[in-house]
């Protein structure tokens, strides 16, 4: 399942690669024709609720349209297996997120996509509003948290500003894009990682900007074939160490540092480290990374 989380607990879940749908042929399907209003004290979650039912519903190609504005919402799951494999979300205007994170309440999450395959999402952007929860997390106190099965999703030109935890989050999901996506929060912000990874595979994160309080991107267990390319982030990365490690690479190339020119890994320790290819010694590659190497390692690093 993937989560976009920008917001509460967080995550809202998609899952790539989703066909484009053509609006000369789909049925569009706008939120303000179901009561959603741009108002500060109209709470539309029921009209993106009851839009998303009538596209999920719908054989043919549809999209889900969001026009300009700022639109409040409680927690809210866009369900499937839906009749259509071809539906767009369409967002034009600001999703906002309740700024009083108890309003949530232990749902774990703002936005969540569950058992869809081929959606798209396409620009807007989501406004956590993660001011509030983050002062009750530093002070200590015991804050909710949450993020969340998917498959063929885009996620395309999004924003997500101040999410409450992850700002979005891929879970259980498979062939899932992310392209020309833009997440922001303030270094400050604890737990607020730009996009999050998890028992997924066939990920692309291309073309984004991702600037956090934590980790810009992070990879839980089981994310497998992750494809991350053109991303800045600028994050510098020093003081890690490998100790203790035996086995067998699948590749040649068994350890690859690819470190950032403008902000060089450093402080890297390897001691007792022994890594083979098909029986023989593997490869190493180092860029922009300068470290120490003690006891037995192999294959040997040449920091640079």
């Amino acid at each position: 399942m993937v989560k976009l989380s920008s917001l509460f607990v967080a995550a809202v879940l998609f899952l790539v690669v989703a066909p484009a749908v053509s609006a000369t042929r789909a049925s569009v399907y706008s939120v303000t024709s179901y009561g959603g209003r741009a108002e500060p004290k109209t709470d539309s979650t029921r009209a993106f609720s009851e839009a998303w039912k009538r596209a999920c519903s719908d054989p043919r190609p549809s999209v889900v349209y969001v026009p300009y504005g700022k639109f409040h919402l409680r927690d809210i799951a866009f369900e499937g297996p839906c009749k259509s494999n071809a539906i767009v979300v369409r967002i034009d205007g600001t999703l906002v997120a309740p700024s009083d994170y108890s309003v949530i309440g232990n749902a774990g999450n703002w936005i969540r996509f569950h058992k869809v395959d081929g959606v798209r999402i396409s620009g807007g952007i989501l406004d956590g509003q993660g001011t509030r929860l983050w002062s009750c997390k530093l002070a200590g106190k015991d804050c909710p948290v949450g993020t969340t099965n998917s498959k063929n999703v885009v996620i395309d030109r999004l924003s997500s500003v101040n999410s409450q935890k992850f700002q979005i989050a891929i879970t259980d999901s498979q062939n899932v894009k992310l392209q020309r996506v833009t997440v922001t929060a303030p270094g400050s912000s604890p737990n607020t990682d730009g996009i999050h990874v998890e028992r997924s595979s066939l990920v692309w994160i291309l073309n984004s900007t991702i600037s956090t309080g934590d980790d810009c991107i992070s990879m839980g267990p089981g994310a497998r074939n992750v494809w991350i390319e053109r991303v800045a982030s600028g994050v510098r990365v020093s003081g890690i160490r490998y100790k203790s490690i035996r086995g067998t690479s699948s590749t040649q190339v068994a350890v690859r540092f690819d470190c950032s020119e403008s902000n060089p890994c450093t402080g890297i320790t390897m001691h007792d480290v022994a890594l083979t290819y098909l029986g023989k010694e593997a490869a190493v590659t180092c860029v922009n990374a300068r470290g120490t190497s003690s006891g037995f390692v192999t294959p040997l690093v040449r920091w640079s």
